[in-house]
């Protein structure tokens, strides 16, 4: 349960959001937001723990839901 905890926030400032846009090169169908969400788990190694269908089926970045989550790290 302790993993539960150990999330890393990560900011959407200017400098993120510059590398996210100068790095995309990934066709796809998911909206702005959603993209920028993806591409930043992405740049980050990070693995995106949604609800959101359309991310948990995208394939830019590794996603599971929260149950998923707690199931597998706790």
């Amino acid at each position: 349960m302790d993993n539960l905890f150990k999330f890393r926030i990560i900011s959407l400032d200017k400098n993120e959001l510059s590398k996210i846009i100068t790095n995309s090169s990934s066709k796809t169908n998911l909206k702005t937001a959603d993209y920028i969400i993806a591409m930043t788990a992405k740049f980050n190694k990070a693995i995106l723990v949604t609800w959101d269908q359309q991310l948990l089926k995208n394939d830019i970045c590794k996603t599971i839901t929260p149950l998923g989550y707690i199931a597998e790290f706790s």
